[in-house]
This record gives C-alpha cells, sequence and structure tokens, in this order.
C-alpha cells in the first residue's frame, strides 16, 4: 500500500506542475516541435543534393572523365582527360 500511495503523490505533483506551468511546458513542446520539422527538411534537402551528385559521378565516370562540378537542376561538369570540361545535361527526377 505505500508503494502505491507514492505512485499517487508522483502522479498528484507531476498534476499540479503541469497545472502552474502549462505555458512553458508549451512553449518547449513547440520550439521542440518546430526544430525536428526544420532537422527533417534540412536532411531532406542533403540526401537530394548528395543523389544528384551521386547521379553526375556515374555518368562522368561512364564518359571516361572525372566529376567537377554541377549545376543542381541541369548540368553535371566533368574534366576530361585531354584537361577540357564537358557539361552533360542530366534530368535527376529520371533516376
Amino acid at each position: 500500500m505505500n508503494i502505491a500511495r507514492k505512485i499517487l503523490d508522483y502522479i498528484s505533483r507531476a498534476f499540479l506542475y503541469t497545472k502552474a506551468h502549462w505555458k512553458r511546458i508549451l512553449g518547449l513542446l513547440l520550439l521542440v516541435g518546430l526544430s525536428a520539422l526544420f532537422a527533417l527538411k534540412t536532411y531532406e534537402a542533403g540526401f537530394k543534393l548528395g543523389k544528384a551528385v551521386g547521379h553526375c559521378e556515374v555518368v562522368c565516370s561512364a564518359m571516361g572523365g572525372e566529376f567537377s562540378g554541377f549545376e543542381h537542376e541541369s548540368y553535371c561538369q566533368c574534366e576530361m582527360g585531354g584537361g577540357y570540361y564537358l557539361n552533360i545535361p542530366l534530368d535527376h527526377e529520371y533516376f
């Protein structure tokens, strides 16, 4: 019976604390939710960028060159063996 009484006492304390500080708790939960949302959006953007770079690296190696850069929505830039650069149009949404 003593353990049950302690558990009820802890629940009562938590309820009273929540009742007294609900604005702080709500603000903290809102801040945590927004932070998680922004972290997820940043992760998705980085994943898309990494996927596009990977496509360009594969295309450049297939063409016999080395990947040197890209414009995200249009061209992959490869440095070919003779020292010249080749821009290859690539649709990243296709893959």
